[in-house]
């Protein structure tokens, strides 16, 4: 039997953040959770995004995105029916 992957989007990642949907943020926690895998396109959409949303200093958000992301999978691509 297959293991379920589990492959996040930007959006899953930018829910960790929005603390005015608590049940999305919830779910993106349980997501992120599983050991995703995650795309170099979606860090970096995601780095963006944040940076912009949050307005950390760049070192900040590095570390936090280095500490978010030290237990995914990183590709360069997926088969896109593997993302939530």
């Amino acid at each position: 039997m297959m293991d379920k992957i589990v492959a996040l989007d930007t959006n899953i990642l930018i829910y960790l953040h929005d603390n005015s949907n608590i049940t999305k943020t919830s779910i993106a926690k349980e997501l992120a959770a599983d050991v995703p895998q995650i795309s170099t396109q979606v860090i970096s959409e995601y780095l963006n995004t944040l940076r912009r949303i949050v307005n950390l200093p760049k070192s900040d958000l590095l570390i936090q995105a280095a500490e978010l992301f030290a237990q995914c999978d990183i590709s360069r691509s997926f088969h896109p029916h593997h993302y939530y």
